[in-house]
C-alpha cells in the first residue's frame, strides 16, 4: 500500500519500483479482462508522482490497453490529484458510509469539469453497515437507548438513483456482510464496524441488491449514451440529502428521469421559455416503482403553454406520486412520445 503523508506514513514504494511493480502488473495481465484500480481507498496527498509513475509502468506493461482510475478515500474523487493527468481514464468516487450521502454533490462537480471525463461512484454507503462506521448497538436519546440507524435498502436506492441521474456513468453497490465475508456459522473475514452477523451468500438476496436490478431496467429501456444530467428540469425546490429530487433527460429531448426519494410533488419544465426540454408535441408519462421495477402509465399531455402564461414564459406540468413519505420514492418517466418507447420496467394495467 502506497501511504499519504496525511497520516504521517511513508510509501513503500518510490518512483522507480512503483514504475517497475506497475510494469509487471500491466505485462502479467495484459491479455486480461481487467481495470486497474490505484489508490488503495487512500489519500493521494504528497505521492501523487509515484501513482502516476505506476500508471505508466502499467502501460508500459500492458501496452495502454486497459482503462485506469484511482480509488480515493471518502468523500472524495480522484479528479482532487489526477483529473487532467492522460493515465486517468475515468474519475472515480468514493462518497462515504452515511444515511446523509451527497455522492451526487461530488459527480455533479466531476461532470463540470474540462477535460471531459466519466465519473462512476465507485464507494458509497453499504447495505445494513451501521451508519457513518458506528457500533451498530444503541445509542442514548431522550426517552431512552433506541438502536443505532443502519443503511437500509430505501437509502441505497438513494444513493444510487441520485448519483446516476446526475450524471455518474455508473454505480457500485456494497453490503456490509459480503464487505466482511461473514461465513455460515458468524466467523470468518475481519470483523466490521456494526458488524450484524448475516452470512456472506444470505446477504446477497438482500432488498437493496435486488433492487439494484430495477434501476439498470430503467436505464436500459432507453437510450443511455446520450443521458445527460438537467435539474433544470425541476421547478420546485429539490432540496437535499435525504428528501432529494434529482433528474436526467437525453440530450435531444427523446425522455426524461426525475427521481424523488420521498413521492414529493413534481414540477417539471417541459419547455424553457422557447427551448424544449422534452422534444414533440405530446408527453408520454409514467411512474417507474424503484422498489419492485414496475411501472404504471399515467397518460399523454399536449405541450402547450401554461395556464395564464404566455408561450414565452414556459411550459410546465405537475405530477404527485401514488405515495409519499420515507422509503416512498418513485422515478417520473417522460417520454416524447412519437418515439414510443417501451414501459420502463414491467407495466402495471
Amino acid at each position: 500500500m502506497v501511504q499519504g503523508v496525511r497520516h504521517r506514513e511513508k510509501s513503500v514504494l518510490d518512483k522507480t519500483s512503483a514504475f517497475s511493480y506497475g510494469k509487471f502488473l500491466g505485462l502479467r495481465y495484459r491479455d486480461k479482462p481487467v481495470i486497474w484500480i490505484l489508490g488503495g481507498d487512500w489519500f493521494a496527498d504528497g505521492v501523487e508522482d509515484i501513482w502516476r509513475a505506476m500508471a505508466a509502468g502499467i502501460a508500459e506493461g500492458d501496452g495502454g490497453s486497459h482503462l485506469k482510475t484511482y480509488h480515493p478515500k471518502s468523500p472524495r474523487s480522484s479528479s482532487q490529484w489526477f483529473h487532467k493527468d492522460a493515465w486517468l481514464d475515468f474519475n472515480m468516487i468514493q462518497s462515504g458510509h452515511s444515511v446523509l450521502n451527497r455522492g451526487y454533490e461530488l459527480v455533479a462537480a466531476d461532470w463540470s469539469l474540462t477535460p471531459a471525463k466519466p465519473v462512476v461512484e465507485g464507494e458509497s454507503g453499504y447495505e445494513n453497515i451501521a451508519d457513518s462506521f458506528g457500533t451498530g448497538g444503541y445509542e442514548n436519546i431522550p426517552g431512552g437507548l433506541v438502536p443505532q440507524k443502519r443503511i437500509d435498502a430505501n437509502d441505497i436506492r438513494r444513493f444510487a438513483y441520485c448519483a446516476l441521474f446526475a450524471g455518474a456513468a455508473g454505480y457500485a453497490y456494497g453490503c456490509n456482510e459480503i464487505f466482511g465475508i461473514r461465513g455460515s456459522r458468524g466467523t470468518g473475514g475481519r470483523a466490521r464496524p456494526g458488524e450484524a452477523g448475516m452470512p456472506w451468500k444470505a446477504a446477497l438476496e438482500r432488498p437493496g441488491a435486488i433492487q439494484m436490478g430495477h434501476l439498470r431496467t430503467l436505464i436500459e429501456s432507453r437510450p443511455m449514451l446520450n443521458r445527460i444530467p438537467d435539474q433544470w428540469l425541476v421547478l420546485n425546490d429539490p432540496t437535499g440529502t435525504a428528501e432529494r429530487i434529482e433528474a436526467c433527460r437525453a440530450a435531444d429531448g427523446s425522455y426524461a428521469f426525475i427521481y424523488t426519494a420521498t413521492g414529493r410533488k413534481l414540477v417539471i419544465r417541459l419547455v424553457d421559455r422557447i427551448y424544449d426540454k422534452i422534444s414533440g408535441k405530446t408527453v408520454r408519462a409514467w411512474w417507474f416503482d424503484p422498489r419492485n421495477g414496475t411501472s404504471r402509465r399515467i397518460g399523454e399531455f399536449p405541450k402547450t403553454p401554461t395556464a395564464k402564461e404566455t408561450p414565452w414564459s414556459g411550459t410546465f406540468l405537475s405530477f404527485t406520486p401514488p405515495s409519499s413519505g420515507p422509503g416512498n420514492d418513485w422515478v417520473l418517466v417522460l417520454d416524447d412520445a412519437a418515439r414510443n418507447f417501451p414501459a420502463p420496467g414491467k407495466l402495471i394495467e
